[in-house]
């Protein structure tokens, strides 16, 4: 039984625990500096931490059926770890949209998008035996949420 399916795990848990510590070290060291009013801002964060949440729920779907089965519990191991990269990247995304410079802006999505997504790539898109028709099927599920949300 060999390491080399979750060897880039332990890398993506060593950068989650630092963007936690830093993402901490910043909501205390940049707090709000005016008290704010209250806003739709926490209904916001909650849209977003669950539409991020579908949509790697559908990428985990497509991606851990393609897993080779070397490994015992592969898949189960990998779904675990992309729901702890799901917690993770939505408290990094909290605690970042929370400080002064990031309050109410919408540019703090972006800590969530690329700590949560790329997590999912490295993780188990990196080591998936993926087709063209995979992606193909991931990309029309996705602009089809997009269509139904703009259109």
């Amino acid at each position: 039984m060999t390491n080399t399916n979750y060897r880039n795990d332990l890398y993506l848990a060593c950068v989650h625990l630092a963007g936690l510590l830093i993402a901490y070290a910043c909501y205390y060291s940049f707090p709000i500096a005016i008290a704010p009013e209250k806003n739709l801002s926490g209904l916001l964060n909650l849209i977003v931490m669950m539409l991020g949440g579908v949509a790697g729920l559908i990428i985990l779907m497509i991606a851990l059926a393609r897993l080779k089965n070397q490994t015992p519990y592969l898949r189960l191991g990998k779904f675990f770890l992309g729901f702890c990269y799901w917690i993770s990247s939505s408290f990094i995304y909290i605690l970042i949209s929370s400080t002064d410079y990031f309050y109410n802006q919408l540019s703090s999505i972006w800590f969530f998008v690329v700590f949560f997504f790329g997590s999912l790539y490295f993780s188990v898109l990196a080591i998936a035996e993926m087709h063209l028709k995979d992606y193909l099927i991931l990309a029309t599920i996705f602009l089809g949420i997009l269509c139904f949300f703009y259109f």
